[in-house]
């Protein structure tokens, strides 16, 4: 499931200082039904990701950032209130149902994120499982 909450960061990743695109993440980890052990992993791997997200918010360029937000914040509610039926010890049920759930609000027909959007949110992706893997 962690592994495309990430797309949540690409809501900030647009500005030059991804301080408030970790805390963003924070936030949305937070917001997340799943254990409090798995929230401090997460939130902890947020604050390692930091360097690798700053390469991609150098690319992403400042005027996205609205649109990223207005765009993928209900993605991941959407898909975040769709596991919540899912009891918490059937980990991988959960974390295959958000993942699909997100590939398809991202990648689908009725996607609303452009190509570079996409292309960002595979890199803030990479930056995050490289951060949890540390």
């Amino acid at each position: 499931m962690f592994k495309l909450l990430v797309i949540a960061t690409v809501v900030a990743v647009a500005i030059a200082d991804v301080q408030p695109a970790i805390e963003a993440l924070k936030t949305a980890i937070d917001n997340l039904d799943i254990p409090d052990e798995r929230k401090a992993l997460y939130k902890a791997s947020a604050d390692k990701s930091k360097e690798c997200l700053e390469g991609v918010a150098a690319d992403a360029g400042p005027e996205r950032i609205q649109d990223y937000i207005t765009k993928l914040s209900p993605l991941v509610a959407a898909c975040s209130e769709e596991i919540k039926g899912i009891a918490h010890d059937h980990v991988e049920e959960r974390k295959t149902k958000f993942q699909e759930c997100m590939k398809e609000k991202v990648h689908g027909e009725e996607s609303t994120l452009d190509e570079k959007q996409k292309e960002n949110v595979v890199k803030v992706k990479a930056c995050l499982q490289q951060a949890l893997a540390s």
